[in-house]
């Protein structure tokens, strides 16, 4: 019985089949490959059998963090900072392939001992990598519990599931639980059951016959009604009800912007492109319903749509050459809408083909209240008359031109910086160039990913960019940073701008501020 002094920590690792250690009275079986990370202060006790020659590496280390202008900390409080702190406090036994970590205890052993600063230095390498294995095994076993976690929510959806209960399942605190289902899945453990539960109602609602919405409320693991429909509207943009009246027509809608179109007369595409580059949110509230994919090659999807047999297609002209259009005519009732005219009346013509008119009527009735609504407190609370909206991505600007931002200049009353009234979508242009477009103000949209990110902390922090603001001769404002204003003619539809309309809306209520 030998007593181990943790005044460091320790990493042990065994290269026998019948030792055992005891750690504050925890009994551990050692065999080849079992690593035991010791934190400072820990009781430990190990027993080894007696003639076994290297039975047992202890490899002692300090850990701590190079801070800027500061020498390295060793002290505990900086343990928990370096990537060794994590694994003592995170795991304390691992199993490893025994060949691997013997192999690069014996060198760090070898090597230290040689005293030389080379072999010093190869002995940290082969400890590193020893560290390496460590984090990988904690790694895949953080994987392995969020995936049987993951697992129980698809398998229990329905039933009562909290928090608590899946970081149970994983064997996991909440918050670590929580932090590590974000990082593996992109959304939280609640967001995710929302979307599950609801998903299995869009399936009860389209496919049982006469389903109540009581009914798949409770069969989805709801028990009140009217929450259920206030989750189920905010996911799919429609109320349950609205969703059962629309389940049967089939219509495609060819390209991305028809998917819009549809949306606002609160119909599902049965065909459509579900691809959009700039976000998932398509995907994740409206996948599952859109029956056939469509892509972006005419013959892909003229064979798509034969094979699905929609009721009709609504796509748009300039899109489509006039010998495809006729192939498409042939296969369904088609609506080409001009790409000339604007988004309303794109609304209006589709809703008329579609025979819902008065649901048009309706939405555009009510856009224009709240259009109205923005306008006057946007009146009350700035000065601004004229505006530019720049958009940076990847390293590029792009302004909006007048149909572009038709929400901005139409619909919030804000007159084009002088120079953008004669462009119509985008103009690509550098900080000098946009130094001529006369503006109050320059609401700027930064997208979030990382490159664009890198790209725009070079050019904020540039000399050319700081003087387009110099002397207070235009307010800049920058917006949270929305995805695929670079293209805003994909998302020239309704359902988008009423969307883009809020969201202006509070960008020059805070720029004005």
């Amino acid at each position: 019985r030998d007593f181990l002094p943790t005044e460091e920590p320790i990493i042990a690792v065994s290269a026998t089949e019948t030792g055992r250690l005891v750690v504050n009275g925890r009994f551990i079986p050692l065999r080849p490959g079992t690593v035991v990370a010791l934190e400072p202060g820990q009781l430990a006790e190990a027993g080894v059998p007696e003639g076994e020659e290297r039975c047992l590496y202890l490899i002692r280390f300090r850990t701590g963090r190079l801070r800027e202008g500061k020498q390295a900390e060793t002290t505990e409080t900086a343990e928990e900072d370096s990537g060794a702190g994590t694994l003592l406090s995170e795991r304390q036994i691992y199993q490893l392939p025994a060949s691997s970590v013997l192999a690069l205890c014996e060198s760090i052993r070898t090597h230290w001992e040689s005293g030389k600063p080379a072999g010093r230095l190869r002995g940290e390498a082969a400890f590193y990598e020893l560290l390496a294995l460590m984090a990988e095994s904690l790694d895949r076993q953080k994987t392995a519990a969020v995936e049987r976690a993951m697992r129980l929510l698809e398998r229990s959806f329905r039933e009562e599931l909290t928090v608590g209960s899946l970081a149970k399942e994983a064997g996991m605190s909440r918050f670590h639980f929580m932090r590590l289902f974000k990082e593996r899945y992109g959304k939280g453990a609640l967001e995710m059951l929302q979307e599950r539960r609801i998903r299995e109602a869009k399936r009860l609602l389209r496919d049982e016959v006469r389903p109540t919405v009581r009914d798949v409320a409770c069969r989805v693991g709801y028990k009140n009604e009217s929450y259920f429909s206030t989750l189920f509207k905010k996911q799919t943009g429609m109320a349950p009800t609205v969703y059962l009246q629309n389940r049967g027509p089939r219509i495609a809608a060819y390209s991305w912007v028809n998917v819009g179109h549809l949306l606002t007369l609160q119909i599902v595409p049965y065909a459509a492109p579900i691809d959009h580059y700039w976000t998932d949110d398509y995907r994740t509230r409206y996948a599952p319903e859109v029956a056939v994919p469509l892509s972006h090659r005419y013959d892909f999807n003229r064979e798509a749509l034969r094979k699905a047999e929609p009721d009709a297609i609504v796509a748009i002209d300039t899109y489509i050459p006039e010998e495809e259009q006729s192939r498409l005519g042939q296969i369904a009732p088609a609506l080409f809408l001009p790409w000339k005219e604007d988004w309303r009346e794109h609304l209006r013509l589709t809703a008329g083909f579609l025979k819902r008119a008065g649901e048009a009527e309706k939405w555009i009735g009510r856009y224009e209240r709240q259009a109205a609504r923005w306008r006057e407190a946007i009146r009350r609370s700035t000065s601004v008359e004229t505006a530019l909206l720049v958009h940076f991505y990847q390293g590029k600007l792009y302004v909006w031109g007048k149909k572009a931002g038709t929400v901005l200049y139409d619909d919030l009353g804000l007159v084009p910086g002088e120079g953008a009234e004669g462009e119509e979508w985008v103009r690509k242009a550098d900080p000098g160039e946009i130094a001529d477009f006369s503006a109050d103000l320059l609401l700027v949209n930064v997208s979030g990913d990382p490159v664009t990110q890198a790209h725009w902390e070079r050019l904020a922090g540039s000399d050319e960019w700081k003087e387009l603001t110099a002397g207070g001769r235009r307010r800049a404002f920058r917006t949270p940073g929305y995805a695929g204003w670079e293209a805003p003619w994909n998302e020239y539809a309704a359902f988008h701008l009423e969307r883009q309309l809020e969201r202006l809306g509070k960008a020059l209520l805070q720029a004005g501020m």
